[in-house]
């Protein structure tokens, strides 16, 4: 499954499709899944599907080039 992932809204960074399971008494309960910047380490809340997870992150603003008053 191909994840296509925007880069991570607040620096930019590469993103990463992560998962966690849920086992008690050796049954498993459930699976999250989350998404999360390899560089700043900011994440989306853990999600029942790797759809919602994935929906989620592409959901924020990606970080646009902005002017700062030393450009001009």
């Amino acid at each position: 499954m191909s994840e296509n992932l925007l880069p991570c809204a607040h620096c930019g960074g590469e993103s990463k499709l992560s998962a966690l399971q849920s086992i008690i008494d050796d049954r498993k309960i459930a699976d999250r899944y989350y998404i999360v910047c390899l560089d700043c380490g900011v994440q989306t809340a853990m999600l029942a599907t790797i759809e919602n997870a994935i929906a989620a992150w592409n959901r924020r603003a990606v970080p646009q080039e902005t002017e700062t008053p030393s450009d001009k």
